[in-house]
């Protein structure tokens, strides 16, 4: 069990601070403090508010776009003007419902997807998670424990406190961009995105496991969760049967290879451009809630899969086929130019290092991991997941490459 960790800086406690709705932030609920300074959030904004890109938003005049802290003091300026708006608004109707309130003080507060909110302290260069009375300590302690186990990492943010009595861990705020990647250039998409690869991986030491053992671990999870819906008299049976029959063309395509040896490693699992933050000198990750031991090669296939997923929509199979040996490339740079030194006695060997292996692996932790994380099973979540499940047969059946050779390619 864990432990309160208390930092040497007392947390700002005692009245309640209310936090006025805004507007959306990617996929979450922006709030600000209704009653801080403006100017003193111009401020901040400015100079401290890097992760929120729509303060980089371009304007439609290309000579104004040339000079960036321009284009970011309008920006910041249409924000401050939005709050203003609301807050007027607010002290009109006093409509309680945009609402939010907390006994930490901060200036910008950001309601998470399973009712965790964040709050950004800009002065104090923080960010403080408050879980909300209904959520289980036992989710709360895992959450902290995962935090402190990315410490391993040299890209994480740094914890500086938490209390599980009070329902709260804290963290160093990165006043970093988010990361836009090109993934029409792959070689550049690539030699950007293998280094944090790397770094990621090799926080933690490896572990070679039976792939007959592994797989079986993953397979059994998941059966847990669908039996779990059947009890509760689940109904989406369509969407249940679409997940287990390809399941079961995975177990198909691995049955053959079950005698060999993986390598299972340190994993982010969330590993998308929008987890991470960069400046021309450093690079972070964020967001370490699904950090777990996985297959060597998942976050390579989640970054590579989350890109392609919207580019394959528009290409035509032949194009498809082409992605996927260039894919299988960048497989075996990252271990010849990334990883290969790294290992003492040549640990990777041709069973180890079997691309198919672990992309099939990849599918099957990937639905685990989606089943994990998302509360709601509702017919949204597993339409989102057929269509993922979709993606990975239709990319699969291309890359068998029946229809193609490399000289119809070339």
């Amino acid at each position: 069990m864990l432990t309160n960790k208390l930092g040497s800086k007392k947390l700002k406690k005692g009245k309640v601070y209310k936090y006025l709705y805004i507007d959306k932030f990617l996929y979450s609920s922006l709030y600000v403090h209704l009653d801080q300074n403006l100017l003193s959030l111009i401020y901040f904004l400015f100079f401290r508010g890097n992760p929120f890109n729509f303060l980089d938003r371009k304007t439609n005049s290309h000579f104004v776009n040339f000079f960036k802290p321009i284009v970011r003091l309008i920006r910041v300026g249409q924000f401050i003007y939005l709050i203003y708006r609301k807050k007027i608004l607010y002290y009109k109707n006093q409509d309680s419902s945009l609402i939010k309130s907390s006994s930490y003080l901060g200036h910008i507060l950001i309601e998470a997807t399973q009712g965790e909110f964040k709050i950004i302290n800009f002065r104090e260069k923080s960010v403080l998670t408050v879980f909300p009375e209904n959520y289980p300590i036992n989710k709360i302690e895992e959450k902290i424990f995962k935090l402190k186990e990315a410490q391993k990492c040299k890209l994480s943010s740094k914890i500086l406190d938490w209390n599980i009595d009070e329902r709260y861990m804290r963290e160093s705020y990165l006043n970093l961009k988010t990361s836009a990647f090109d993934f029409n250039d792959l070689n550049k998409f690539y030699s950007e995105i293998l280094p944090i690869l790397r770094d990621i991986i090799l926080s933690d030491t490896y572990q070679e496991i039976l792939l007959s053992q592994y797989f079986q671990d993953v397979l059994n999870k998941i059966r847990e969760i669908f039996e779990s819906f059947l009890k509760e008299g689940f109904y989406l049976e369509n969407s249940l049967t679409n997940i287990w029959d390809f399941i079961l063309s995975l177990n198909e395509k691995i049955g053959k290879n079950l005698k060999s040896v993986i390598l299972l490693g340190f994993s982010h699992g969330d590993f998308w451009e929008g987890n991470i933050l960069k400046s021309k000198n450093q690079t972070k990750v964020i967001d370490w809630n699904t950090l777990e031991k996985r297959n060597y090669f998942f976050d390579f296939y989640f970054i590579t899969f989350y890109n392609t997923f919207y580019k394959v929509s528009n290409m035509v199979e032949k194009d498809v086929y082409v992605l996927s040996k260039e894919i299988d490339l960048a497989f075996n740079r990252f271990i010849s130019d990334y990883l290969d030194d790294t290992f003492c006695n040549s640990v990777f060997n041709e069973d180890l290092t079997d691309s198919d292996i672990y992309r099939y692996l990849y599918y099957l932790e990937f639905i685990l991991l989606e089943l994990q994380v998302n509360p709601l099973k509702d017919q949204s979540f597993f339409t989102y997941l057929d269509s993922k499940i979709n993606f990975f047969k239709f990319y699969e059946n291309v890359k068998s490459g029946e229809r193609f050779s490399d000289s119809q390619v070339e």
